[in-house]
């Protein structure tokens, strides 16, 4: 496999990638919004 098409493959997966990463995030997010619940029900517990 030359550079040339290598950089090509990594190349057409960086937006998967990317989209992955902010996948995650969100995810991290939304993981510290469930543990604090009162911001979640806009603080009616």
């Amino acid at each position: 496999m030359d550079r040339e098409h290598l950089a090509t493959l990594v190349w057409s997966e960086l937006p998967a990638a990317r989209a992955v990463g902010a996948l995650k995030e969100a995810l991290g997010q939304l993981r510290s919004d469930l543990e604090a619940p009162d911001l979640v029900m806009g603080g009616q517990v």
